[in-house]
């Protein structure tokens, strides 16, 4: 039998006629045969039940068709067997005249169509028209007797005639039942393969068959007899449509892998995202030509969807601990990272990546792994702690440390520890502060003294209905009349037709044949060999047999030949023992051979659509289950091994003793087809031979000879190993997810794009003191007080709407009842095509923090106010002290000239450092009390000009050349009052500091950059160690040089006013090579 277990392809096509029913008995489609047998029309019969579209005669109740077919029907459905009926008279409605029947005699047979769990799920009921041999049973009995009383060498001829018939009929049989055997396996193939395979037909693409796989990718679609288009309308302007059209137009198959469709499953119901690997085939007619497309997909939907979802919780994972405020590490047994999140980079000054492998001790420096080597020792050895600790990383560079260790236990064994860091220093320095200012509140009048300071069926077809008919014969020529044997008597050497039937003349009309030779009415014989064939029989006597010869018939009218088929003998016949001429007798055969060659080419095209689908595919043979066919994708499953020929027992000898083994030789004994989901099968490896386990899914069902024995399997065969890892490796990171997320102390979660919680870790659940569950029940309006739930509710909105990073104060109930300040960070998460997953964040209580801060603040007010006050209390005082050393200058005279001229400007010189001290402290009071200021547009040129003015003296002391450059901004919107300032202040500075050994160069300018103006001083003073002294050079009282007076003042004032206006102060600067100022302003 054939290596493959496949003819036909397309249902409507088939020759047999055939109806699909459904286990309600109701059509689904029917074949086009059956559409002539029975005068029906397809689109008025489908959809509805047999016996409603086929009803009795109610002029011939005797006949019992539909109690008889019914009861068929009801027996196939019960036993799951096939069942053959007698021949049985079913008359037909007459389409032409209403309400009346064709009378019709039938040889039905009912065949089960099967799932993939045995059960019947379909019926096949095909029939025979046997109408006109019903009606010549009694005719042929006549017409035999009446041949045995014809002359003896008559007899002979129509004995050897009816043998031959005899044996065509038998072989034609014989076909048809192979054919039947073939299109059953094929049926059973596709109806029960595990891919979706459909078959369309025509230009339009309509579906012709559908098989149970494919209908279930759209349980509520209607597919079968439908264009693609009108069956799947928003397929039209989709890549799929397209590739489609192009294979039936060009012919050449396309094989494509994981290719999005968007269809809808249910009629009206949204569109849904489907992944497929597909093989489109075209099919070709008995002329070549394409009239339609097969089908092969596999619905690989799942699989992307679980290698997404690993690839989105790889990617929530790394973005939540680098989003986190915290360093997330692990540490293996050698105390090596093997993991950092990118808050390490900021600490260490190194890309996380690059810590990988190296050791702890060697990361944070030798003081500091000092301080946590007993902690990291407790944790390997399996203790989880937390604990606080002060770490001096490096030179400049400490940290206070809130620390959690958390060791991650493989069976029984500790194979490192998680670690998360949190930076406690602002609080640890915020308490510090706090008491250094009180201290310093307390002792604020003595020290204002002192100067001080801030993110996949075809069907089955059975029998071929064609029955010969013979017509009446009286005599033995109207017998030869009658044939459809060619017959012909040629006479004598040249061959002269001298009787020919009217079947062989039909083959030849309009040619005149009786009394010519062969030669003569036929000369394309002569060219084509057939006369000298002729020839021999003649001379020697010889009977030729010639089998399924070619004859080239030349056509009238200018048409092309015609190829023509040819079974026949030339036998020499005698008469008065003298050898008269040559007698032919023949059959054409060209249909048979048609088919054939159609049979095979399809079988060609089925092993080339079965090489190339994507699913590994093989029929082994025999109880030993020897490969007898594996396809490229099955043997790549199984490189380097040798598979045609070999057991798979040999070929494979890994599976010998396992659940496969099993499962393979119960479907051979049993028949049963089996499916199986990722089994595990481990086996060696190519080359080192070492045993890895791989996973498959597979579909074995058995296949059987024309006795319908078991005589091998037939195999569809997928390997799922990279799914099963990556579901593996998907749940690993989840489990890795929760272990660091349940051990932080911040409060992590997870919402969803609806804003829906997802996740939370144990610390976000034990705040809120309820179970997961209960918190996704209430939502956060419970926890939130209500006054603030509208804000914090519309922020997150907002952010999952713009797809953008958020950050959130608001209060938040605690399980005591208490509400606590919480800072919240959230950053969107997406899939790797961009879709997005959902918002990842986290919140730290900053409740003792937000308190720390509001004592700071009232601190510091306290300090201002204090500094204002004082300031002006101490002006008139000072003033007058002044006019009193002057009024006693004038009046008094000092007995000791040389002492009035030490004396004097010293004290002049004190009450002017004195004086200026007191006017320094009042302009920074009254830019600490005068929080906002009144902006106007302010003239650059205009206002240095006036700063200038007031800066004289020093700009002639210095021998000072001032330029200006403000054509970028002339004008910026400010207070003018804190603009002078800044001015007076950074001119001032350029001027005290001016390099006595060379003329001072000033430069101010404004340039603009992202909108934002720039306002910088540059100079060619003195100059200072920027990257020494610049951490500390706007604190307050900070002086860098002494040899000129001062209050240090000047500075802070500069940058309190611009960073309070949300701007920046730049500095650059050289000992001996000048200073240069930049003011970032905010847009303006």
């Amino acid at each position: 039998m054939s290596s493959t277990a496949s003819l036909l392809s397309v249902f409507n096509a088939l020759p047999d006629a055939t109806l699909l029913l459904t286990a309600e008995l109701r059509i689904e489609a029917a074949s086009d045969a059956y559409l002539a047998a029975t005068l029906a029309r397809r689109e008025v019969i489908v959809g509805r039940l047999i016996f409603e579209a086929f009803p009795d005669n109610p002029a011939t109740p005797e006949t019992r068709a539909v109690h008889n077919l019914r009861a068929s029907l009801k027996q196939v459905l019960a036993t799951g067997q096939a069942h053959t009926m007698a021949r049985q008279r079913y008359d037909v409605p007459d389409p032409a005249r209403p309400g009346q029947f064709v009378e019709r005699y039938w040889l039905p047979r009912n065949t089960p169509v099967l799932d993939g769990q045995g059960r019947v799920s379909h019926l096949l009921h095909t029939i025979t028209d046997v109408t006109p041999g019903a009606e010549s049973e009694a005719w042929q009995r006549a017409t035999y007797d009446e041949l045995l009383a014809t002359r003896q060498q008559l007899r002979q001829l129509n004995r050897e005639l009816e043998s031959r018939v005899q044996e065509r009929t038998h072989a034609l049989e014989q076909t048809r039942q192979e054919a039947g055997r073939q299109r059953q396996r094929l049926e059973n193939l596709l109806l029960q393969a595990p891919a979706a395979i459909c078959i369309l037909n025509g230009p339009e693409l309509v579906y012709e068959l559908v098989n149970p796989v494919y209908q279930q990718l759209f349980p509520g679609r209607r597919l079968l007899g439908y264009p693609v288009l009108e069956a799947l309308p928003e397929l039209r302007n989709q890549p799929i449509w397209h590739t489609l059209q192009q294979v039936y137009h060009t012919g050449q198959a396309h094989t494509e892998s994981e290719v999005l469709v968007q269809v809808a499953p249910h009629e009206g119901s949204a569109l849904q995202d489907f992944y497929f690997n597909y093989l489109f085939q075209s099919r070709t007619d008995e002329n070549g030509h394409v009239d339609g497309v097969v089908v092969f997909a596999f619905d690989i939907t799942q699989q992307v969807r679980v290698q997404r979802s690993s690839a989105a919780a790889a990617h929530q994972l790394r973005l939540l601990t680098d989003a986190l405020p915290v360093l997330i590490g692990y540490l293996d047994q050698q105390e090596r990272y093997q993991f950092a999140n990118h808050a390490y980079q900021a600490w260490f000054n190194q890309e996380p990546e690059k810590l990988l492998g190296r050791p702890v001790r060697e990361v944070i420096g030798e003081q500091a792994y000092a301080g946590v080597q007993h902690y990291i020792r407790r944790a390997l050895a399996g203790e989880q702690l937390s604990f606080t600790a002060r770490m001096p990383y490096r030179e400049g560079f400490i940290k206070h440390i809130r620390t959690s260790y958390v060791p991650d236990i493989q069976g029984q064994e500790v194979a490192g520890f998680y670690t998360l860091v949190s930076d406690v220093t602002p609080e640890v320095l915020a308490h510090e502060q706090v008491q250094t200012l009180n201290e310093e509140l307390a002792a604020s009048n003595e020290e204002l003294r002192l100067q001080h300071a801030e993110l996949a069926h075809t069907q089955q077809a059975l029998l071929e209905a064609a029955q010969r008919r013979a017509e009446e014969r009286e005599t033995f020529y109207q017998i030869f009349e009658q044939t459809p044997a060619l017959i012909a008597l040629l006479r004598g050497a040249e061959h002269r037709f001298e009787y020919v039937n009217q079947a062989y003349q039909g083959l030849f009309p309009g040619r005149r044949l009786v009394g010519l030779t062969l030669a003569e009415a036929l000369p394309e014989t002569v060219e084509q060999g057939f006369q000298a064939l002729m020839d021999k029989v003649y001379q020697t006597g010889e009977t030729y047999y010639g089998n399924e010869l070619l004859l080239r018939l030349e056509q009238p009218a200018g048409q092309p030949p015609q190829d023509m088929y040819f079974t026949f003998t030339y036998q020499a016949y005698r008469e008065k023992g003298v050898l008269a001429g040559v007698s032919i007798f023949a059959f054409e055969v060209t249909g048979q051979v048609q088919a054939r060659r159609q049979r095979e080419a399809e079988h060609l095209r089925l092993l080339g659509l079965f090489a190339q689908a994507p699913a590994g595919i093989c029929i082994l043979a025999g109880p030993e289950l020897v490969y007898e066919f594996v396809n490229p994708a099955y043997q790549l499953l199984l490189p380097g091994r040798e598979l045609p020929g070999r057991s798979i027992f040999a070929a494979v000898p890994e599976i010998q003793g396992t659940t496969a083994e099993a499962i393979m030789r119960h479907v051979y004994t049993s028949g049963q087809a089996h499916e199986e989901q990722a089994l595990l099968i481990p086996l060696k490896r190519p080359g080192d031979g070492v045993l890895e386990n791989r996973y498959f899914t597979f579909v074995y069902q058995a296949r059987r000879n024309e006795q319908e024995q078991i005589d091998g399997l037939l195999g569809f065969v997928f390997e799922v190993t990279a799914q099963i890892q990556v579901t593996e490796a998907l749940r690993e990171s989840e489990t890795r997810f929760r272990i660091m997320a349940d051990a932080a102390p911040n409060q992590v979660w997870a919402v969803r794009p609806d804003s829906t919680l997802h996740y939370a870790n144990q610390a976000f659940l034990d705040f809120v003191g309820v179970s997961l569950e209960q918190y996704t029940a209430t939502g956060w309006a419970a926890f939130i007080p209500p006054e603030e739930l509208e804000q914090a509710q519309l922020t997150l909105e907002t952010a999952i709407r713009t797809r953008s990073l958020y950050m959130l104060e608001h209060r938040m109930r605690r399980h005591d009842g208490q509400y606590r300040w919480l800072l919240a960070q959230g950053a969107p998460s997406f899939y790797p095509n961009g879709e997005l997953y959902g918002y990842v964040g986290s919140a730290i209580d900053i409740t003792e923090l937000k308190q720390t801060n509001q004592q700071l603040t009232r601190t510091n007010q306290d300090l201002d106010n204090f500094v204002y006050a004082a300031s002006h209390d101490l002006k008139q005082p000072v003033n007058n002290l002044a006019g009193l050393f002057e009024e006693m200058h004038r009046s008094s005279t000092f007995p000791d000239p040389a002492e009035e001229q030490l004396l004097v400007p010293l004290i002049h010189e004190a009450l002017q450092q004195l004086s200026s001290t007191i006017d320094d402290l009042a302009a920074l009071g009254q830019a600490q009390q005068t929080r906002v200021m009144p902006t106007e547009l302010v003239s650059l040129a205009d206002l240095t000009e006036e700063v200038l003015n007031t800066l004289e003296p020093q700009v002639r002391a210095a021998r000072a050349r001032i330029t200006t450059d403000f054509a970028a901004r002339p004008a910026l919107s400010f207070a003018r009052a804190n603009l002078r300032t800044i001015l007076l202040n950074l001119v001032g500075n350029s001027l005290k500091y001016a390099d006595p050994a060379r003329p001072a160069r000033i430069h101010v300018s404004v340039w603009v950059e992202q909108n934002q103006p720039v306002l910088m001083v540059e100079d060619n003073g003195l100059g200072f160690d920027a990257a020494r002294h610049g951490a500390g050079l706007f604190h307050l009282f900070q002086r860098l040089h002494t040899h000129t007076a001062g209050t240090g003042v000047g500075l802070y004032l500069v940058h309190r006013i611009v960073q309070a206006n949300g701007g920046t102060v730049e500095v650059d600067s050289q000992s001996g090579e000048g200073a240069t100022f930049r003011i970032r302003f905010g847009a303006a």
